[in-house]
């Protein structure tokens, strides 16, 4: 299959277009420095620019003839103001309505579990969602407006809502990385909220998830992405640690874990996701934790290590 993917030298994107080209599909990326993203990812080949320009791309758009579109960029994270949030809706009508004129018929998209309004208990894809404040407004205007775009084109429109995903790559201030770093400097885990339990996702499950999505083709609709199960972050802490050979550090986590208040306490609903397309989130937590930290661990030593010629 030929595929065009908004994000793909991002978090997330480099893991799903990686893949897709291990499966054999045609990859065309989207960058604006498209020599560095050919060598961040030597499979797939990428098109010069980005989508504030649209019509600048449609020519090579056209010349790939993609049959299927895979939306994952989102710029300006970690900013969700409302003036960042409402301009990542323009660009991504903007994407879908450049697919849609390059010939491709199906769009695959990437949502958040930030767009249901409860933070309790498990989410089916119908859970009410949330309107009022700017970054879930905006994904759910997307979708809506994207899907209802689909609709009058007759292309076949999948939305992925995506749980917490982590991996190797993610933002450092997020929370895995975030505790990595702690614990490598040798300080305790600094956790805002440690009674809370979320539904955590390795980077690699969530690729998989979105290469399935377009090689089955579900029906058109909304999709929960996640483990199925939600996890403490106080136990995500240990398990970071432990990884690391840091646990003395670790204090008296198990109290404050205890005697904190859950602000959130939500998980996946899987069971639409694994039904349609055969999803089913294939590496535990603790797996995935411990390679995540390693690899952390190897590149942190390597960015510190002085060369030869510099040490005294």
């Amino acid at each position: 299959m030929r595929i065009f993917v908004t994000g793909a030298t991002g978090f997330i994107g480099q893991a799903a277009a990686r893949l897709l080209c291990q499966r054999g599909h045609q990859v065309l990326g989207l960058a604006r420095d498209a020599d560095a993203a050919r060598a961040a990812l030597p499979g797939a080949a990428f098109l010069p620019g980005d989508l504030a320009q649209p019509e600048r791309l449609l020519d090579g758009l056209e010349a790939f003839a993609p049959e299927a579109l895979l939306h994952l960029a989102w710029q300006g994270l970690p900013d969700y103001s409302e003036f960042v949030s409402q301009r990542n809706v323009e660009l991504g009508l903007a994407a879908f309505g450049l697919a849609a004129r390059a010939g491709a018929r199906h769009i695959v998209a990437s949502g958040s579990c930030w767009e249901y309004a409860s933070r309790q208990g498990r989410l089916s894809e119908d859970a009410p969602l949330r309107h009022d404040q700017p970054f879930p407004a905006a994904k759910n205007r997307l979708h809506a407006e994207g899907r209802a775009q689909a609709r009058e084109q007759g292309l076949a429109f999948t939305w992925l809502r995506l749980f917490f995903v982590y991996g190797l790559g993610q933002r450092p201030a997020s929370l895995v990385p975030a505790l990595a770093a702690q614990a490598l400097a040798g300080t305790a885990p600094a956790l805002r909220c440690p009674a809370n339990r979320n539904d955590f996702l390795h980077v690699d499950d969530a690729a998989l998830a979105f290469a399935l999505a377009l090689e089955k083709s579900p029906r058109a609709g909304v999709y929960n992405v996640g483990s199925g199960s939600p996890t403490g972050v106080a136990e995500v802490a240990r398990m970071v640690y432990a990884a690391l050979g840091r646990e003395e550090l670790l204090g008296d986590l198990d109290a404050q874990a205890a005697g904190g208040e859950a602000t959130e306490d939500f998980w996946a609903d899987t069971a639409r996701m694994q039904a349609d397309a055969g999803f089913v989130a294939r590496i535990g937590l603790g797996e995935g934790i411990a390679d995540m930290t390693r690899r952390f661990s190897d590149m942190t030593r390597c960015a510190t290590a002085r060369p030869e010629g510099e040490r005294t």
